[in-house]
């Protein structure tokens, strides 16, 4: 039998970095630090409901010509679970890509 696991996460963080700029672009490589708030319900073979809260870090580079600006950031965390009898534990760890284009007023 299979299980169905349907995750969320929210993440707020901060970014640290400093913009180069070439000519009319700008690139910005940094360092991102946050806190990201975990959800994880499971149906199926094992029912389970998994929620924790934890720092996490990235990296990212974000590239500006003008107005419009890209963003590419690479997120990582852990988190382990286990249920409520003990029986099951596991340690997981994420890694999350985001892309992000868009228009600077």
């Amino acid at each position: 039998e299979s299980a169905s696991i349907d995750t969320s996460t929210i993440k707020l963080s901060i970014d640290l970095g400093y913009a180069f700029s070439i000519y009319s672009f700008y690139f910005k490589p940094y360092a991102k630090l946050g806190y990201k708030f975990y959800a994880d319900d499971t149906s199926g073979w094992l029912t389970e409901k998994y929620h924790s809260d934890d720092f996490f870090y990235g990296a990212g580079l974000r590239l500006q010509y003008r107005a419009i600006y890209a963003d590419v950031a690479f997120d990582y965390f852990s988190t382990d679970f286990s249920d409520e009898t003990e029986s099951i534990n596991a340690d997981y760890n994420y890694t999350q890509l985001g892309v992000m284009v868009g228009y600077k007023f």
